[in-house]
């Protein structure tokens, strides 16, 4: 049966709206009792009501905790479990909120039963088993689908003076509660009667005679005196018999009375609790008492509820639900201490969990008395014995966990409140109190050095890097910033998402090299003399890619394409901008004789041309390649004709002149975005361009070490996926860049990938060892054990890095005053602004040129040099070469 029940109880707490906020236990981690106990005594509970409740449903179990004053209650369990996470809970989500689909709601109260200073059963840390898990397994058992059972157990901290009336028991010896107990009964046992059976009875009997006949007397005398006129009366009627008949009673009633007490019927009597002029003594365990009193205790209450979807539930249904959490409360019962007592099963209607019962519900009626619920005193072991965050070592089926611990921020992190970074980078935040969010930033000072962002695809890295460019815009754009920015992207998406949220100041300065273009198409030539000064260094970069995409390469292939390139690049230092040649004349060079002999002789014409050039296609080359053995060029053209077959390639590194002057743009301080568009033109030309231009960006800020140190331009180089880039000597600029006013921030997503495209194999190794910012994302468990190391924190594990949530992070920066770690949450994309893009893609016309016109010059081109060598074409022929 159910007992209706829309009571609203007028408790500690009850008038102010309630917070509820999640808690999420961490998945790695030992926590005592005591860090809880330490917890709740430091919440200061007087006259307000601490809910800590559990919820199961669908076969999932969550912890939550609800209070009046969310911050200082936060405050306080994250000093003890600070790397358990807390989010608030929003009032349409609360698990006790009454809707649509709750049919039927339910509730049952528990609470103390006993002495106050009786203790409930609570284990120690260091015994086996643990109730509260038995609790958690109870909650986990299989309801009905939407159905939910919720446990709250109810705190409200005691005044301070309540243990007064107990300090005495808990003396133990002489003048002790205990030791009055024990004389008291010893008086009462010597009293009146205590010997009614083994002492002289003759000297007993006379005396109680004596005793009987002088109260009867007594009696007789004042009923006589009060009752005359009856007597009178009766005598002059003639009634003497009644006289006699009442003093045969009398004598009848004194010899009853004689017996009675000659058999100890009137002894017992005399010392029944009727006739005991004192209570009952009672006895205390002095130990026990000593332990309630000594620190905070607390007024208790359990409330069970059970929320069923189904409305033709009936109470069987209900019991049944909670028939395992109660049990899991009696485990708690100690057979020599407290005990719970449990209140009938009572219907709901109009509840409202944030305001109605927050608060113990008070009295309940009892057979010949009434029983105070939540008057029964807990400690704060009991307490945390009831409700505590369970360790690792815990296998609760259905208990969510956080996936990493979390890592305090510290407070150089922490944005201005009024907003001003000047030079710094608002990058994410962190959540605190009952949900509120701190942002954070990259003070300026760690602006100023390179960095490096791991993390697998997805996880946040690119977001974070688009902030950090943003940054450097926007301090352009309000006159407290002057550094020359390149940003080199071989996916599109971060160029894309800086040039939608270009500060409307930055635009003019900013140049576009966008190989995914298909309208316009910026010319770089990589053997373009006036543009790459750095032979060896850009003819290794297409070696290197050309290396690192060939199955079957080999030394003999390395070298011809390797002075090939030398060739042209020569020839190119006596011809013309517009007439010098590009890769793709490694084709011609290799297969027409006549030619190479003229590219040769073109190279060795100048006073301080390279002769080498022209020893080694004299001397070794026809060593590697005898007369008429075609197959040994088969995979130098077959590679050449990869980079020409592609169209997006080819109106890109085809063009004869370079069309923007990287090295200006550089110098005087402008912004480079290049989208290397892996996808348009292929994964290895988009590595050949973009790792063209990062090799004569390293060129040129190394030119900036002949100036005096506050004359070099600042050059920031943010580089994503930079893993793509081979033939580009990261560990080198890392190391080196900031001596000449620049630095680097990379992303990738492996280390490991990294050290394959170095010989040596320790690239990632050597670029951890140099960074002075660190960002790590959810990685792979091998790149975890390098970053654990690197991050240098005692509180995080490896594996924490790999179950990083997305868009988390853990971080090191190095400052003046030393390193310091932190774990944040990015940012999300801040939004853009398409019309300042389009405007940077408008005034790129300066510097690039339509696809058509050079689709068209290429042709020309081609035709010319087919006339030169294998004279004129028919119609079909030219016809057919436009078409290509």
């Amino acid at each position: 049966m159910f007992r209706k029940s829309n009571e609203r109880q007028s408790e500690p707490g009850a008038g102010e709206r309630a917070v509820l906020f999640r808690v999420i236990p961490p998945k790695s981690g030992e926590f005592s009792a005591q860090g809880f106990i330490n917890a709740l005594e430091a919440l200061n509970l007087v006259d307000e009501v601490l809910s800590l409740e559990l919820c199961a449903t669908d076969g999932r179990v969550r912890m939550y905790v609800r209070s009046t004053r969310p911050d200082h209650v936060l405050s306080a369990l994250r000093s003890h479990y600070a790397h358990a996470r807390f989010a608030t809970v929003p009032p349409e989500d609360d698990p006790l909120l009454m809707s649509e689909r709750n049919g039927i709601v339910c509730r049952q109260v528990l609470w103390p039963a006993g002495e106050q200073w009786l203790p409930f059963q609570v284990q120690d840390d260091t015994e086996d088993g643990d109730p509260f898990v038995d609790m958690l397994a109870g909650l986990s058992a299989k309801m009905a689908p939407g159905g939910r059972a919720v446990t709250r157990v109810l705190l409200s901290e005691r005044d301070r003076d309540w243990s007064e009336r107990w300090r005495n028991q808990a003396i133990a010896g002489s003048g002790s509660a205990n030791q009055l107990a024990v004389d008291a009964m010893r008086r009462e046992e010597s009293g009146p009667g205590a010997n009614g059976q083994n002492g002289d009875s003759s000297n007993t009997g006379g005396q109680m005679l004596q005793l009987l006949l002088i109260v009867i007397g007594m009696a007789a005398l004042v009923a006589f005196v009060y009752l005359r006129h009856t007597f009178i009366s009766i005598w002059d009627e003639h009634r003497v018999e009644l006289f006699a008949y009442a003093a045969l009673g009398l004598l009848a009633l004194a010899g009853l009375g004689y017996l009675l007490h000659r058999t100890g019927i009137v002894s017992a009597l005399l010392r029944s609790r009727f006739f005991r002029a004192s209570p009952k003594p009672k006895f205390y365990d002095p130990d026990q008492v000593r332990l309630r009193v000594s620190g905070a205790a607390f007024r208790l209450e359990v409330q069970l509820y059970a929320l069923l979807g189904d409305g033709r539930a009936g109470a069987e249904v209900l019991e049944r639900v909670l028939r395992p959490v109660v049990a899991s409360y009696r485990r708690f019962d100690s057979p020599m201490g407290a005990r719970f007592a449990a209140g009938p099963l009572e219907r709901l209607s109009g509840f409202d969990p944030g305001a109605d019962d927050l608060g113990l519900l008070g009295g309940r009626k009892r057979f010949l008395r009434s029983t105070k619920v939540g008057q029964g005193v807990v400690g704060t072991r009991e307490a945390a014995a009831f409700w505590h965050v369970p360790g690792d070592a815990v296998d609760v089926p259905g208990l969510a966990r956080t996936g990493s611990r979390r890592l305090p921020v510290p407070q150089e992190m922490f944005a201005p409140e009024d907003g001003r970074l000047d030079g710094a980078a608002l990058i994410g935040v962190e959540a605190y109190g009952d949900g509120g969010l701190r942002k954070l930033h990259i003070p300026a000072e760690a602006m100023h050095r390179s960095g490096l962002i791991v993390a697998r695809t997805g996880m946040g890295k690119t977001t974070l890097t688009q902030h950090i460019a943003r940054s450097l815009l926007r301090d352009r754009a309000t006159g407290t910033g002057d550094a020359a920015l390149v940003v080199v992207d071989p996916h599109s998406d971060l160029v894309m998402d800086i040039l939608n949220g270009l500060p409307v100041g930055a635009a003019a300065d900013v140049r576009l090299v966008d190989l995914g273009d298909e309208t316009r198409a910026c010319g770089l030539n990589l053997l373009d003399t006036r543009t790459f000064p750095e032979r060896d260094l850009t003819v290794e970069t297409v070696l290197t890619v050309a290396r690192s995409s060939s199955r079957n390469w080999g030394d003999r292939m390395e070298e011809i394409l390797r002075w090939t390139l030398y060739a042209l690049y020569e020839a190119n230092r006596n011809r013309k901008a517009e007439e010098q040649y590009t890769i793709y004349d490694g084709i011609m060079f290799l297969t027409n004789e006549s030619r190479r002999r003229e590219v040769i002789r073109e190279g060795r014409d100048r006073e301080e041309g390279d002769v080498s050039v022209a020893q080694w296609w004299n001397e070794i080359y026809p060593l590697l390649v005898p007369v008429n053995d075609r197959l040994a060029l088969a995979p130098v053209l077959r590679k050449l004709g990869q980079y020409a077959g592609s169209r997006s390639a080819r109106r890109v590194l085809g063009q004869r002149r370079t069309t923007l002057d990287i090295a200006d743009t550089i110098r005087s301080g402008r912004v480079l975005l290049v989208n290397s568009a892996r996808a348009q033109t292929g994964p290895e030309v988009s590595s050949i361009v973009g790792g063209a231009i990062l090799n004569l960006l390293n060129h040129i800020a190394k030119q900036q070490g002949r100036l005096e140190p506050h004359k070099r331009r600042r050059v920031v180089i943010i580089v994503d996926e930079m893993q793509v880039f081979p033939g580009v000597p990261f560990d080198e600029m890392l190391s080196e860049l900031r001596k000449f006013g620049g630095s680097l921030l990379m992303a990738t997503q492996s280390l490991g990938r990294l050290n394959e495209m170095t010989e040596s194999g320790n690239m990632g190794e050597t670029i951890l060892a140099n960074p002075g910012s660190l960002f790590s994302f959810q990685v792979n468990a091998s790149d975890a054990e390098l970053l654990h190391r690197e991050l240098e924190s005692d509180v995080i594990e490896e594996n924490d890095i790999v179950e990083l949530p997305p868009h988390h992070c853990y971080g090191r920066l190095t400052l003046e005053s030393g390193n310091i770690h932190f774990s944040m949450e990015v940012l999300p994309p801040m939004p853009g602004n398409r019309g300042i893009a389009d405007l940077v893609r408008r005034a790129s016309d300066a510097y690039t040129r339509p696809t058509a016109d050079i689709d068209a010059e290429n042709a020309e081109f081609m035709r010319g040099k087919y006339r030169e060598y294998f004279g004129d074409l028919g119609d079909d022929d030219d016809a057919r070469n436009n078409g290509r």
